[in-house]
């Protein structure tokens, strides 16, 4: 079926991307279509109920023509009651459509949306200076470019060795390191630490090694998940319950690095770095190499910087925004004392309210006061959908910037953890 159609713009390839716009497509007509069907039975309920307001039959409802007798009142009352009765039917067909109306809006937003990122990714994939499909150690075979930034590119491989799917990304180093072969040493010990560790949550490291032209290689394995954002757009917000269970995921897997002393950048939390599916969370594990992203210039990418995603199921432009929630992560830090735990715990929040709500928090321009010291119910939190008060309460604190919870003391609030085990015999019993 021929389900979208695009109209693109001449000029230059930035010109082109912005002045894409979408017009048509049998999908974009049959909503249209259902649009005014709406309309139009809204239309004739609005009518009907003022015709039975004014005790009067809609014209042309009367019974008899020519010398029939007139309807009697009982006749009347009986018609008016049969007509009220269509209005109520009706109404109920008209928010069953109207729903309808909004899932297919939403899933073509985002399947118009996931093909324009594809067009972008394949695009560059095409230009990519990787000519055949390299073996990679005499072991990985490129199959396709997944993503592409300013220091790392990944390949969807397969391992010759396994055999299995694996995902191979190159790291880049800084070219103004001096001491190219130390760096790449430290790299190895690294990756070596994290092979052993098995970070619950986070994507394991198969494989490493050092690449050609002073860069190195690491072997991930290959998850079918889509991206937390690309997941939102397409089926909008989750359920509180859901959520719960995604955030003690997180949580969990945040207390589990701190205790093998790793750490994760608070932007390693967000949505679209995060991968879900079926419920299952998943951190991506280039994360925690700390060493290779300071090899890479800056652990922070700079803003406006675009990187090329693909998932296996979606494509998705893994692009930094300006966000207005990390306005003052670098004061955060200093009020933290460098605490990236908390930081962290900010970022878990910032996520859960996006996925509660489908979008992100909102935070007032004016520094000064941003949040109250005890200000948690001064944050505004969206009306719709409806959540539990732990829930809120919950949400009020980790957005919080001066009573921030750290990843033990946000593991152990009431919303997320576990009841007491006298709490779980006695229900039991």
């Amino acid at each position: 079926r021929f389900r979208r159609t695009m109209l693109v713009g001449m000029g230059s390839a930035t010109d082109r991307e912005a002045s894409v716009q979408w017009e048509g497509g049998e999908e974009a007509l049959q909503i249209e279509d259902l649009k005014k069907r709406i309309a139009t039975q809204r239309l004739f309920v609005e009518s009907s109920r003022k015709a039975l307001n004014g005790k009067r039959l809609p014209e042309g409802a009367a019974g008899s023509s020519g010398g029939a007798a007139p309807m009697s009142q009982e006749e009347l009352d009986d018609e008016i009651w049969e007509q009220r009765e269509l209005c109520f039917s009706k109404l109920e067909a008209v928010k069953r459509d109207e729903a309808e109306l909004k899932e297919r809006e939403q899933r073509l937003r985002a399947e118009r949306d996931e093909h324009l990122r594809q067009s972008r990714a394949i695009e560059v994939e095409d230009h990519a200076c990787f000519g055949h499909f390299h073996v990679l150690s005499s072991r990985y075979q490129l199959l396709r470019l997944l993503s592409r930034n300013a220091h790392s590119t990944a390949y969807r491989a397969y391992d010759l060795a396994t055999p299995q799917h694996c995902v191979v990304r190159i790291h880049t180093l800084d070219p103004k390191v001096t001491d190219v072969q130390a760096r790449l040493q430290a790299s190895a010990r690294e990756c070596d630490q994290l092979r052993e560790l098995k970070v619950p949550g986070v994507v394991g490291l198969l494989d490493h090694f050092v690449h050609e032209g002073g860069s190195f290689a690491t072997v991930w394995e290959h998850t079918d998940y889509d991206p937390l954002d690309v997941y939102l757009r397409r089926g909008g917000p989750l359920p509180e319950k859901e959520v719960r269970g995604i955030v003690l995921q997180l949580l969990s897997t945040l207390r589990y690095i701190e205790s093998k002393g790793l750490r994760l950048e608070g932007q390693d939390l967000r949505s679209s770095r995060l991968t879900l599916r079926a419920g299952e969370v998943k951190v991506s594990g280039a994360a925690l190499l700390g060493l290779l992203r300071k090899g890479t210039g800056s652990a922070r990418p700079l803003v406006g910087a675009r990187a090329l995603v693909r998932s296996s199921s979606s494509l998705h432009d893994a692009e930094t925004q300006p966000d207005s929630c990390d306005r003052g992560d670098t004061q955060d830090a200093e009020d933290d004392g460098g605490d990236w735990g908390r930081l962290a715990v900010r970022s878990v929040g910032i996520t859960m309210h996006e996925m509660l709500f489908d979008k992100t928090p909102e935070v007032p321009g004016d520094e000064g006061s941003l949040l109250a010291p005890d200000a948690g119910a001064t944050i505004q939190l969206p009306d719709s959908p409806k959540i539990s008060a732990e829930c809120r309460e919950f949400l009020c604190k980790v957005l919080d910037r001066y009573r921030r919870p750290s990843v033990q003391e946000a593991w152990a609030d009431p919303f997320v953890a576990p009841p007491p085990r006298g709490a779980v015999a006695g229900a039991r019993r």
